[in-house]
């Protein structure tokens, strides 16, 4: 059975929050053979705090997505950990998993009127009943430009869009185009990529 992200929902401030280990089962499930490795960047003992970053990889090695996170003591006790669980949940919502359902992409300050969130707030309560629409176009929209970007690191908003266009023979910008398509950007090996839109380019223009 597919994954289905909207039965693990949780409230927060308002809005829908899918936590971490809801995106790993939701990852794990779509790619098993993928990897998830983790790196302390800098962890200081005196002044406690660490910084952890973590990269996601294909079957082949090939790194699709990348996370950083830093926390202290001031935040977890267990600051370490929590740095870690961050900078997963960063590099998942950059690969797509949950992005449209992540508060730490939308820059929550802390503060009193902000709750204090790591990307796996067990404290807080789930939404009951979770709303039937999942998915928004504005976090979908963000996935695939991270997937364009990570072939093409210095692509503008027009460039994007004409990827889109290319990949989906100028079909509308739904949700559910923009999901494929951003995972067959990532189904493309580096060294294929431009051969690849050449190609759509060429078949687009005949349909044409």
């Amino acid at each position: 059975m597919a994954f289905n992200p909207n039965e693990k929902l949780m409230s927060l401030k308002g809005k829908d929050y899918l936590e971490v280990k809801w995106r790993l089962v939701w990852f794990r499930q779509e790619h098993p053979d993928w990897g998830i490795s983790t790196q302390i960047i800098e962890h200081n003992i005196e002044k406690r705090y660490a910084i952890v970053k973590a990269t996601i990889t294909d079957a082949t090695g090939r790194v699709l997505a990348e996370g950083t996170k830093m926390e202290d003591a001031k935040g977890f006790a267990d600051y370490l950990e929590k740095a870690e669980t961050g900078a997963i949940g960063r590099a998942l919502g950059i690969l797509g998993y949950g992005t449209q359902f992540a508060p730490e992409f939308d820059e929550i300050v802390d503060g009193a009127a902000n709750p204090r969130i790591v990307d796996s707030p067990v404290e807080l309560k789930r939404a009951t009943p979770p709303r039937p629409q999942v998915l928004d176009i504005k976090g979908s929209g963000v996935a695939f430009g991270a997937a364009v970007k990570h072939h093409e690191p210095d692509a503008d908003s027009a460039r994007i869009k004409a990827v889109f266009s290319l990949l989906t023979n100028n079909a509308e910008r739904t949700v559910e185009n923009l999901t494929e398509a951003t995972k067959a950007l990532y189904d493309v090996p580096a060294s294929e990529y431009e051969a690849v839109l050449q190609q759509l380019e060429k078949e687009n223009g005949n349909a044409n």
